[in-house]
């Protein structure tokens, strides 16, 4: 089978998507391409997106920070990181430290400056490797969504929890996941 950039982005696969999927391959190897790998691509990044957004909540004062140090595990991640692309373009070994970074960063709960700190390493995976980027972030749900997490929420607030979950499973049919959270509804992709 062959797939071309337009049927990917027809199936609703985004450029920052495609890209992930086509660097995870080291350059000397063949590229097994398949639907299923390119759905790994989309939740694995969406891990990336909810990270990235959890920092920048706390970073910007949004949610209560805590006081777990991450100096030393982003000192780990960029090492890891950028020795994996200094070691002869290892991309996958970069992307698993990005993902280690992840993790940790999921189970810390970091200072405002650590939150930013989490952020300043994404930012520069992204200036040499063109992803996590804020294009994953910048674009928004479109209005038909976020119209059905308003009744969803509606629906909610009146202990309409069926209707609750049928708005939910409507916005899931439109490609579109919504995360309830204390500050309102967020919205992933996928």
């Amino acid at each position: 089978n062959v797939y071309t950039v337009p049927d990917l982005l027809e199936r609703g696969y985004t450029g920052p998507e495609i890209r992930w999927a086509l660097m995870r391959v080291h350059y000397r190897q063949n590229l097994n391409f398949t639907m299923k790998g390119m759905e790994d691509v989309r939740s694995a990044l969406a891990r990336v997106r909810e990270c990235r957004s959890r920092m920048e909540d706390i970073a910007a004062g949004k949610v209560p920070a805590g006081a777990d140090p991450v100096e030393e595990m982003c000192a780990k991640a960029r090492e890891e990181i950028f020795g994996c692309l200094d070691d002869d373009l290892d991309i996958a070994g970069a992307q698993a430290g990005l993902f280690a970074l992840v993790t940790a960063a999921n189970k810390a709960a970091p200072a405002r400056e650590g939150a930013e700190e989490v952020l300043q390493v994404f930012r520069e995976v992204e200036d040499v490797l063109g992803i996590p980027g804020p294009a994953l972030g910048a674009e928004g749900p479109p209005r038909e969504v976020v119209e059905l997490a308003k009744k969803r929420e509606e629906a909610r607030k009146a202990r309409n929890f069926a209707e609750a979950d049928r708005l939910r499973e409507e916005i899931r049919s439109l490609g579109w996941k919504v995360i309830d959270t204390p500050q309102g509804p967020k919205f992933s992709k996928g």
